[in-house]
């Protein structure tokens, strides 16, 4: 938001943080998942988590996503905590590349994937500190959205109410 306003860009699509580059070189993934969502995100998790198993030679389930990433996580397997520590960095890198383009007063973290990665938070930040400019990330807050995995939908909600109101002359 700026000025109390969502920030649209001009296709509507502004804030599509998924598809930052942030890691070189480039992988044929990003082409469908974007860099930021290959490493720290639901279906780019999914496609990591077979890349990594079948590195390790673990035969890969029927059914690969971002709960089974999680519940791994829980039980420290070890391709799944890879997977988590890559996602924490990459949180990190590109807060830092927020925090310092728009030198905002708060990040808000939310959505579905999100949702049970509330408790990297700190860990978040304190990759954040590394890279992000160094007066702009002191004042910076970083906290969880009040509306859990709805956030997405919430606003979808809000921008479809807010397309109405202007195409009826509200």
């Amino acid at each position: 938001m700026v000025n109390g306003r969502v920030l649209m860009g001009k296709d509507g699509i502004a804030g599509s943080v998924g598809w930052m580059a942030l890691n070189l070189p480039f992988k044929e993934h990003y082409t469908q998942y974007g860099c930021l969502e290959y490493h720290a995100a639901g279906i780019g998790w999914a496609q990591k988590a077979k890349d990594l198993m079948k590195r390790d030679g673990i035969v890969i389930p029927d059914e690969v996503n971002a709960k089974l990433v999680f519940t791994s996580y829980r039980e420290q397997v070890p391709w799944a905590t890879e997977i988590i520590a890559d996602a924490i960095t990459y949180w990190g890198m590109c807060s830092a590349n927020l925090v310092s383009i728009f030198d905002p007063e708060t990040i808000v973290f939310g959505g579905g994937l999100f949702g049970p990665s509330v408790e990297f938070i700190d860990l978040i930040y304190q990759e954040a500190q590394k890279w992000a400019q160094p007066i702009s990330i002191q004042t910076t807050k970083f906290q969880a959205t009040k509306l859990g995995h709805e956030a997405g939908l919430v606003g979808a909600a809000y921008l479809m109410f807010k397309n109405l109101q202007k195409s009826n002359g509200l």
